[in-house]
C-alpha cells in the first residue's frame, strides 16, 4: 500500500515538474522569438494598422510597399552577396588564426606564454570602442615603420591609406586581432587542452612535425569546434557596424547601409515622403533590420546542432 502511494506521489511530482518545465521553456521561447515575430509583422503593416489599437500581430491592411522600397534602397541581392562574401572570408581567417594561436598556447611551452594568454584575456575586457581611434590612425597611415613609432609613442607619418578598403578588417582577421578574437582563442585553448596529447606524441614518433600533426590529427578532431567558432565569428562580423563604419564605411555591405537608416531612407525618398515625427523612418528601419536578420536566422536553423555539441566539448566550464 505504501509503495502504491509512493509511486502515485512520484508520478504526480513528475507531472507537475513536466508542466512547470514546459511553461518555463515556452515563456523563454516567447521572450526570444516575440521581437523577431514583431519585426516580421512590421514589414507588412500599413500605416492604418499602426493607428488602429486593435491591431497587434495580424495586420488588417497588409502591404508590401515598405518591403519593396527597402529592397530597392539596399539593392538587396548584390549587397547580400557582397556582404556574404566579405563576412565569410573574414570569419574563415579569424577561425584559422585563432585556432593556430590557441594551439600554441595550449601545447607549446615558451617564454612569455602566460603573458600572451593574459593579454588575450585582456582583449575580452577592454571595450572595442577604446581601440577605434588607434586602429583608424594605424590604417590611415599604414606602414610597418609606424608600428615601431607607436611603440616609441611617436606620431605616425607617411604610409598608405587603407581606410575604405577591405584590408583593415582582413588584416585584423588574419592576425587574430579582429572582433571577439580573444574569446575565440580562449574557447579553442580550453578545447585543445582537453584533447589527449598521446595522439600528437605518436605522430611525432612517426616523423610528423607540429604543423602536420595539427592538420592530420588535431584539426579533424576539432571540426565541431572549428565550425562553431566560424558561426560565432560570422554572426558577429555580420552584425558589426562599429569597425566597418569607421574602417570601411563605403564598402556597400549590409551593416554599413543600415547604419543611420533613418536619415538615409529620408534622403532616398525625399523629405516629403516621411512624416515629421520620424514614424515612417522607424518603420523602414524595422524592415531593414528584418532583411538583415534573415541570413543569420537561416544560418542558425541549419547549423544549430554545432552550437549544441560545442557546449559540452568547449571545456569552458572546466
Amino acid at each position: 500500500m505504501r509503495m502504491t502511494k509512493g509511486l502515485a506521489l512520484r508520478r504526480v511530482s513528475n507531472g507537475l515538474w513536466f508542466i512547470i518545465r514546459t511553461l518555463l521553456i515556452a515563456s523563454l521561447a516567447f521572450l526570444i522569438l516575440n521581437p523577431v515575430f514583431i519585426k516580421g509583422i512590421t514589414a507588412f503593416k500599413d500605416v492604418a494598422d499602426y493607428a488602429d489599437p486593435t491591431v497587434f500581430y495580424i495586420p488588417k491592411h497588409p502591404t508590401t510597399e515598405y518591403l519593396k522600397t527597402m529592397l530597392e534602397f539596399l539593392d538587396y541581392a548584390p549587397t547580400l552577396l557582397r556582404s556574404l562574401a566579405f563576412t565569410t572570408i573574414n570569419a574563415l581567417l579569424q577561425t584559422l588564426a585563432c585556432a593556430f594561436t590557441a594551439y600554441s598556447l595550449a601545447r607549446f611551452k615558451y617564454k612569455l606564454r602566460k603573458a600572451v594568454f593574459i593579454m588575450v584575456i585582456l582583449t575580452m575586457v577592454v571595450p572595442s570602442q577604446t581601440t577605434l581611434i588607434p586602429l583608424f590612425l594605424q590604417f590611415k597611415f599604414f606602414d610597418i615603420r609606424n608600428i615601431l613609432s607607436a611603440l616609441l609613442l611617436a606620431p605616425p607619418s607617411g604610409g598608405t591609406d587603407l581606410i575604405n578598403t577591405p584590408w583593415p578588417i582582413l588584416l585584423l582577421s588574419m592576425t587574430a586581432l579582429g572582433l571577439k578574437n580573444g574569446l575565440f582563442i580562449f574557447i579553442f585553448r580550453q578545447y585543445f587542452r582537453n584533447l589527449p596529447v598521446v595522439l600528437e606524441e605518436a605522430a611525432y614518433i612517426d616523423g610528423c612535425n607540429p604543423m602536420r600533426a595539427y592538420f592530420s590529427i588535431v584539426a579533424p578532431c576539432s571540426v565541431t569546434m572549428l565550425v562553431t567558432v566560424f558561426l560565432f565569428s560570422f554572426v558577429w562580423i555580420w552584425n558589426d557596424n562599429l569597425f566597418t563604419s569607421y574602417l570601411a564605411p563605403d564598402m556597400g555591405i549590409m551593416s554599413s547601409k543600415l547604419n543611420g537608416i533613418g536619415w538615409r531612407i529620408g534622403y532616398y525618398l525625399g523629405s516629403t515622403a516621411l512624416d515629421s515625427t520620424g514614424f515612417l523612418s522607424s518603420v523602414y528601419g524595422s524592415v531593414g533590420v528584418l532583411l538583415h536578420m534573415i541570413p543569420v536566422l537561416l544560418l542558425y536553423i541549419f547549423a544549430q546542432k554545432f552550437f549544441i555539441q560545442s557546449i559540452e566539448r568547449s571545456g569552458i566550464v572546466g
